[in-house]
């Protein structure tokens, strides 16, 4: 039962005992580019692991298997089978089974979401070096998604001012409201 519900697990997991991979689920192997599971049990863990990534990993298992406090839930790169890395979550745990204690890690991919992070900070720092004011709108409630530093300085509103309001609560310096914005952009 308890291994049918981590070959049904939505995220790669592996078990592990003394640095060896005991067992893995499918999810692992399509995440780590593996077809069987004999390309990934009785070998070492590490071996999934970018070499920079390998020492933090394995001081880590050593505290864990002292019993000391060692992390939970961090961050690496994992190294596929053909030498691509990836970032991955993780999340281990000390497991009690029947032939004694283990790791039981769930990897998780997010590439996607650092190149999203990647994303949202080269546009935030597009947005901020330009020498106009740019306002992200949306445009069905006028409410401020974004705002660069030209757009406060000309308004004469802190940041988190401006994006605790609409297009209709903003009056300029000067006292005139504010002009509508040449381009506004749907919220994502």
């Amino acid at each position: 039962m308890f291994r049918n519900l981590i070959d049904k697990a939505p995220v790669a997991v592996s078990i592990s005992r003394n640095g060896k991979t005991v067992y893995v689920n499918q999810k692992y192997l399509e995440q780590y580019g593996f077809s069987s599971l004999d390309e990934v049990v009785g070998k070492p863990i590490f071996d999934q692991w970018a070499p920079e990534s390998r020492e933090i990993i394995r001081k880590r298992a050593e505290k864990r298997m002292r019993g000391e406090p060692a992390p939970t839930q961090y961050v690496e790169t994992g190294l596929r089978k053909d030498g691509s890395r990836f970032p991955v979550s993780v999340a281990v745990q000390t497991v009690n089974l029947p032939d004694g204690p283990a790791f039981m890690a769930f990897l998780t991919d997010i590439t996607e979401q650092k190149r999203a992070e990647e994303s949202n900070l080269l546009f935030k720092n597009l947005l901020n070096q330009s020498n106009d004011a740019i306002f992200v709108l949306d445009p069905a409630t006028g409410l401020f998604l974004d705002v660069n530093d030209k757009a406060c300085s000309d308004l004469g509103y802190e940041r988190n001012e401006l994006l605790a309001m609409r297009t209709m609560d903003i009056e300029a310096k000067g006292g005139s409201q504010l002009a509508p914005p040449v381009v506004s952009y749907p919220a994502w």
